[in-house]
């Protein structure tokens, strides 16, 4: 696991439930993904620029795992078993109730077997 910083992350003053548990979700989705990999690698950066805050989590996936960007999503939808697939599900739920506060990206890297999950908090109160 690398972590990659700013010069300072701000404290939430706003939300701080909800983006505690969308990054809750995508660390936890992160770990067990990695751990599914051969390679093991996780990459955690947080960057603060203006009034925005970014958060990036990068994790390798399984050599046999292709990851569906549509489907992610959908509740209920795995790439491990049937008894999963409601974190990211959860994520889009939470991203939708802050409306114009986040925005969420997600992007799969076949070559490298990587996903990338993307939280931008965005005009953070100071």
């Amino acid at each position: 696991m690398s972590l990659e910083f700013g010069s300072t992350i701000p404290v939430l003053k706003t939300n701080r439930a909800e983006i505690v548990r969308i990054t809750g979700i995508l660390l936890d989705n992160a770990i067990d993904a990695a751990n599914q990999s051969s390679k093991r690698n996780i990459t955690i950066a947080i960057v603060n620029t203006d009034d925005n805050i970014e958060l990036s989590i990068r994790n390798t996936v399984a050599d046999n795992v292709k990851i569906n960007l549509t489907k992610i999503f959908v509740s209920g939808y795995s790439t491990k078993d049937s008894s999963r697939g409601i974190g990211l599900a959860t994520v889009r739920e939470l991203v939708d109730q802050l409306n114009s506060k986040v925005l969420f990206n997600v992007s799969y890297d076949e070559q490298v077997n990587e996903f990338t999950a993307t939280l931008i908090l965005i005009n953070n109160e100071k």
